[in-house]
């Protein structure tokens, strides 16, 4: 789970090597069995390292994609509405007043509209 945060919370290198040094380290400290050879650390304290690195590629992927998807329904949008001058700006409109009735307030602003 540490490294889940790790991943998400560090985009530099560097901050990654020491933080996953000292969750490492802090590991081992814990462990009843003491502190392992320096072999076993240093492989513990590069595994932990590359799954952050891992972690941080992936989310940057996750926004990026997403970015791209509210582009695209943006683009699609704008293509409706400027088909017809009756239906001109209907998706901004709806944007501003649309709601999902089985969110929990039942007054929730659609996710995906909410960031066009």
């Amino acid at each position: 789970m540490t490294m889940v945060l790790i991943g998400f919370a560090f985009e530099n290198k560097l901050l990654q090597v020491i933080a996953t040094g000292l969750v490492t380290l802090l590991r081992f400290h814990f462990s009843p069995l003491g502190m392992p050879e320096l072999e076993v650390f240093l492989l513990a304290w590069v595994t932990c390292f590359l799954v952050s690195c891992s972690l941080s590629v992936l989310i940057k992927r996750y926004l990026r994609e997403r970015k791209n998807v509210v582009r695209l329904t943006n683009a699609l949008a704008n293509v409706l509405d400027s088909r017809d001058s009756y239906t001109a700006n209907h998706s901004q409109m709806y944007n501003k007043t649309g709601v999902i009735p089985w969110s929990p307030g039942g007054d929730a602003c659609f996710g995906l509209a909410a960031e066009l």
